[in-house]
C-alpha cells in the first residue's frame, strides 16, 4: 500500500514537472514568435540562452537573438526580453541608453 502511495506521487509529481516544461515551451515559442516580428528578417532571426522567469504572476522570456541588417548580414547576438500578452519583446540596443540594461537585470535576473 506504501508502495503504491508513493509511486502514485513520485508520477504525479513527475507529470507536473512535464506540464511546467510544456507550458515554458509554449511562452519561448510565443516569445520568439514575437521577437522575430520585429526584426528586419524574421526567418533569419537565430536564438540562443532561452530561459523563462518568474517575475511575481508574470512569466518574462530571456535569451539573446541574432539577426540580419538590410544588407544581409548578421549582426551579432544580443539580449531580449519578452512576456507573451504582457509586454512586447524588448531587444537591447547597444547605442543607446534607453533602461534596457536596468529592466533585463531586473526582470531576468536568475534565481
Amino acid at each position: 500500500m506504501k508502495k503504491s502511495i508513493l509511486l502514485a506521487v513520485v508520477g504525479l509529481s513527475l507529470a507536473a514537472c512535464h506540464m511546467i516544461d510544456g507550458t515554458n515551451q509554449n511562452l519561448i515559442k510565443e516569445a520568439k514568435k514575437d521577437v522575430a516580428s520585429v526584426m528586419h528578417d524574421p526567418s533569419a532571426a537565430e536564438f540562443r540562452n532561452l530561459r523563462v522567469v518568474k517575475t511575481g504572476s508574470m512569466s518574462v522570456v530571456c535569451g539573446e537573438v541574432n539577426g540580419k541588417n538590410r544588407y544581409g548580414a548578421y549582426v551579432g547576438f544580443t539580449r531580449f526580453m519578452s512576456s507573451p500578452k504582457n509586454l512586447a519583446p524588448l531587444i537591447e540596443d547597444l547605442n543607446s541608453d534607453n533602461g534596457f540594461a536596468q529592466a533585463y537585470s531586473m526582470g531576468c535576473k536568475q534565481s
